[in-house]
C-alpha cells in the first residue's frame, strides 16, 4: 500500500483525525493499566520468582494477569471505532474481521510495550512518569501529525518502532481502502513481535526488576 498523500489518506481532514486520535489514546489506558497490573501482582510474582520465571509458567502467568485486559481494551476500541463510524456516517470498505485482529494484536503490542517499561524503570511512578513520553513521540512520528515522506530517516526509524504507525496503517487499509486478506496479516505478523520481544526480555530481566523492588 502506499502511504503519499499529505496528512489525509481519507479525504476528510477531521475525520481522519478523530480515527487515529482514538486508536492514539487508547496506548495511553493500556500501557498505564499494564504497569499498574504488574505493580499490583508484583510481591505475588517476586515470592514465587524461581518458579513461575521458568519459560512455560512465565508465559502462562503473563498471559493469565494481561489477556482479560487485553479482552477489554480490543472490545473497548471497536466500540469506540463503530460509534465513529455510525456517527459520521460512514461504512467499512475492508473487513470489519481483520479490524478486529488488528485491534487484538495492538492492544498486546500495547501491553508489551507496558511490561518492558515496567521491567526497565526502578518502580512504577518512574514508569508512569515515561508514559507520556512514549506516547507523544507515537503520535509525533505516526504519519498523522508529520508526513512520513517529509520526516529524517532517524524519524522514520523511530515510526517504524512504534505499533501506532503499524496499526494505524493496518485500519486505515481495511477501513478506508479495501485492502486484501495479506494486508490485515502482514500488521497482525509486525504488532506480534512486540510481545514475543518483550516476552524474551521478560525471561531474561524480569526477576532481576522484581528483586530490584517489588513494586
Amino acid at each position: 500500500m502506499a502511504y503519499e498523500s499529505l496528512f489525509n489518506a481519507s479525504g476528510n481532514y477531521i475525520y481522519y483525525q478523530q480515527f487515529a486520535a482514538i486508536v492514539h489514546l487508547l496506548q495511553l489506558f493500556v500501557i498505564v493499566a499494564t504497569v499498574h497490573v504488574l505493580a499490583r501482582e508484583a510481591p505475588e510474582l517476586r515470592a514465587s520468582s524461581p518458579h513461575i520465571l521458568r519459560a512455560k509458567a512465565l508465559g502462562a502467568r503473563l498471559l493469565g494477569k494481561l489477556a482479560p485486559y487485553t479482552l477489554l481494551f480490543s472490545a473497548l476500541l471497536m466500540l469506540e471505532l463503530f460509534l465513529l463510524v455510525t456517527l459520521n456516517g460512514a461504512r467499512i470498505n475492508g473487513s470489519p474481521t481483520w479490524m478486529l485482529a488488528i485491534t487484538v494484536c495492538y492492544v498486546m503490542a500495547a501491553q508489551s510495550v507496558g511490561l518492558v517499561l515496567f521491567i526497565f524503570t526502578a518502580n512504577r511512578f518512574s514508569a508512569y512518569s515515561l508514559i507520556g513520553l512514549l506516547i507523544g513521540v507515537a503520535q509525533t512520528y505516526s504519519g498523522v501529525l508529520l508526513p512520513e515522506l517529509a520526516m529524517p530517516e532517524i524519524a522514520r526509524l523511530i515510526s517504524i518502532a512504534e505499533p501506532l504507525t503499524h496499526t494505524l496503517h493496518g485500519l486505515f487499509d481495511q477501513f478506508l481502502r479495501q485492502a486484501p486478506t495479506e494486508s490485515g496479516l502482514y500488521t497482525c505478523c509486525r504488532l506480534l513481535v512486540y510481545p514475543l520481544l518483550a516476552y524474551m526480555i521478560a525471561k531474561l530481566r524480569l526477576r532481576r526488576r522484581l528483586d530490584l523492588s517489588p513494586a
